[in-house]
């Protein structure tokens, strides 16, 4: 688990959850951008020129932004708080699962925008898929890819992620529930 997740009690997690499904009961939204950011050695963490980046292109009256705590290190999104989700998690099969439970909040939305780097597109890809392979609603989902640049520590956590792409998905979501 994350520093976040242990410093929470079930209490916190539900108050959290609850005000972020407030956020969602608008029949307007009808569009959620979700982003991972790549925090391990600082590779991708937003800052405020990636968040007007991620944000120019949408239209901020329909689209709520869902981020975990992990996308706010450097900025915030210029963004009003009543369209700002903040998740509990960190962990990537997790987010999806806390990220499905407020798109079930809201019927209205259809259009899914994931925003993510290019060291762990295959696993976010693979993690919505997971999660979302059973779901009652289909949506029109669509990827941003931010390019880091090259580093050795970029190398290391794209073998990584390579390595954790190899991994039987029972043994994947075992370790995530162990983490």
């Amino acid at each position: 688990m994350n520093r976040r997740e242990n410093d929470l009690n079930s209490d916190e997690i539900d108050e959290i959850f609850n005000e972020n499904v407030s956020k969602l009961d608008n029949p307007e939204i009808d569009t959620v951008l979700i982003v991972f950011p790549y925090n391990q050695k600082d590779l991708f963490v937003p800052d405020n020129e990636d968040w007007f980046k991620i944000l120019q292109n949408q239209k901020m009256e329909n689209t709520c932004l869902i981020v975990s705590p992990n996308s706010l290190v450097k900025a915030k999104p210029l963004i009003s708080d009543d369209r700002l989700i903040i998740t509990s998690h960190e962990m990537i099969l997790h987010y999806w699962e806390e990220i499905k439970d407020y798109i079930i909040a809201n019927p209205n939305i259809k259009y899914i925008k994931i925003i993510s780097s290019d060291i762990d597109i295959e696993r976010v890809k693979r993690d919505f898929n997971i999660i979302f392979s059973n779901f009652f609603r289909k949506f029109e989902v669509s990827y941003s890819i931010v390019t880091v640049r090259s580093s050795f520590w970029k190398k290391v956590y794209q073998l990584r992620e390579t390595l954790v792409l190899a991994l039987p998905i029972w043994f994947y979501k075992q370790l995530g529930k162990s983490r």
